[in-house]
């Protein structure tokens, strides 16, 4: 089950991939991989109208920084306060939206270029 990374690339321009140092489509795989590469602490992200802690900060990185690509057909539990939505509002300066279970989860960042919104329940993200 890949619906996570998928529903993230599918609202992903051209324009989005040359900020994360892509110039082609790529596949999930190759989209986890460059996150991994352009891993950074995003002290920059607004969670909920807060600052996120520096424990918070340091404890994202290292998740993404772990993260097995190879994995990615068992699922992912995609959390509310998510390392790789975290780390993609930082690398983009987009402002993300996760409507989870009617329950709306705000990422920001100070001039973002645009707002993306995604959805998900228990066992689905879109």
């Amino acid at each position: 089950m890949t619906c996570f990374w998928d529903g993230l690339l599918r609202n992903l321009y051209p324009e989005d991939l040359i900020l994360l140092n892509s110039n082609k489509n790529i596949n999930n795989i190759d989209f986890i991989l460059l996150l991994k590469k352009n891993n950074k602490l995003c002290e920059n992200v607004i969670w909920q109208k807060e600052k996120l802690s520096k424990k918070i900060l340091e404890e994202n990185y290292e998740m993404v920084k772990i993260f097995n690509v190879n994995n990615i057909n068992q699922g992912y539990e995609c959390g509310t306060c998510d390392p790789f939505m975290i780390l993609l509002c930082e690398l983009l300066k987009i402002n993300i939206n996760h409507d989870y279970n009617g329950h709306n989860i705000q990422y920001n960042i100070n001039d973002a270029r645009k707002t993306i919104n995604y959805k998900s329940n228990q066992s689905h993200f879109f």
